[in-house]
């Protein structure tokens, strides 16, 4: 859960985790709900960690669970956000990055 008031920075990360996206891109494929999703480095207030953001039909945070699952083997100790694409900070970023899942 993000705080209003903290200051988050996002970019790409230095060594790309490529297994963790080819784990949820072939996750992706099982989950018809799931349009696109967007994976990027997330620094708040000093600590870094992954954001995935993901753009779905109905409620994102239903797949959460699911998600998170399946990336815990391929994280290395990165702690993991996950976040509907519905949010500010989620439009915003979907603006600015490539998504490294599409649906079409």
């Amino acid at each position: 859960v993000l705080e209003k008031d903290s200051t988050v920075e996002l970019g790409m990360p230095k060594e790309y985790p490529h297994e963790l996206v080819k784990k949820l891109c072939d996750l992706f494929l099982n989950m018809p709900k799931v349009k696109k999703a967007y994976l990027m480095l997330m620094t708040k207030n000093e600590k870094l960690s992954y954001l995935v953001i993901i753009d779905a039909d109905g409620e994102e945070k239903e797949c959460f669970n699911t998600i998170a699952s399946a990336a815990i083997p391929f994280l290395n100790s990165m702690p993991l956000n996950l976040l509907p694409a519905n949010t500010d900070l989620g439009k915003k970023a979907m603006e600015k990055f490539t998504p490294f899942y599409n649906k079409e």
